[in-house]
This record gives structure tokens, sequence and C-alpha cells, in this order.
């Protein structure tokens, strides 16, 4: 397992970031840093990595992240199948959000009917990057729905919810 982690963990702050490209880990990364949002960061390169981490026996060393968000395609163990695994085990309880630069509406039908709390179209840029953590912040706080008008931007076309809470 060759996770990278920010330490120390707590699990009240915690999001695991799963992605294979070191690309979007940098920018991802970095736009946590520049947010200004409080979570700390696991980093899994792959959905078996993070599946590794996730059935670590000590979760004082590994403690379960309050959020999962994953690419979909990557080597091994993809998005999808990271989503299932979760949503099938013990591990349920934990929201799985899949950022994606696919914006299909099959991609989007096939996360929600396998249990997804989210589908986020990632943004190229840094900005965006940083508008998405803000985001994803108000909703973990309790501030927002997932699909709110911060978050538009990064829903896939066509199911940008009229719909506002």
């Amino acid at each position: 397992m060759d996770l990278t982690i920010h330490t120390p963990l707590d699990s009240t702050n915690l999001m695991m970031f799963v992605d294979d490209d070191e690309d979007d880990i940098l920018l991802f990364s970095r736009a946590l840093g520049d947010s200004g949002v409080e979570f700390q960061l696991v980093i899994a390169h792959d959905g078996k990595e993070a599946i590794e981490y996730l059935l670590q026996p000590n979760k004082s060393l590994f403690p379960l992240p309050r959020w999962i968000i994953t690419d979909i395609k990557m080597p091994l163990l993809t998005g999808f199948q990271l989503l299932q695994r979760v949503k099938e085990s013990e591990l349920k309880k934990i929201p799985v959000v899949l950022l994606s630069s696919s914006s299909h509406p099959d991609d989007l039908f096939r996360a929600y009917s396998n249990g997804a709390d989210g589908y986020l179209v990632k943004p190229s840029h840094l900005d965006g990057m940083k508008q998405l953590w803000q985001a994803l912040r108000n909703y973990c706080d309790g501030l927002g729905p997932l699909a709110n008008d911060e978050l538009a931007n990064f829903l896939p076309t066509g199911s940008k919810s009229s719909d506002q809470s």
C-alpha cells in the first residue's frame, strides 16, 4: 500500500481522494491548501489502494474518512468498482462522490444507481478546484445540498437541478 497521508489524521475531518493521475492529485491537494478548507487528506492512487486503507484493522492509525472522492477511470479497481465495494460493505455509510472528467449521462446514471452520494465533473484549473472544495465543505457542514448553485458548474451537462433547496 503506497498511500500519501497528511498527518496527524483525525477522522472528523478526513477526506480520501482516489486518483491515478499525479497532475490531478497535485491540483486537488494544492486547491485544498489554498482554499482554507479544514480537511485532512489521504490520497490513494487507485481503488485497490483505497480499499486496502479502508479495511485496515487499526483505526487509530488508519481512521475512516468522512468522505471518499474518487476518479472513475483508474487501473486495478475503477471508481465504479470502489463505489460498489464501499456501498456493499460495512463502509456503506461513508459518502462517496465520483469526480470525473466525463459528463456522459450513462456515467451519471451508473453512479447514482450504484449508490453514489454525488457526481461532479472535474474542473481543469486551480480556481475551479478551489471553488469545488469550498462547495464540498459547505455540503459536508450541512450548509446546502451537493447540487446547489455553487456546485452547478461541476455537475454533468443536463443534470443541473432547478429544484434548489
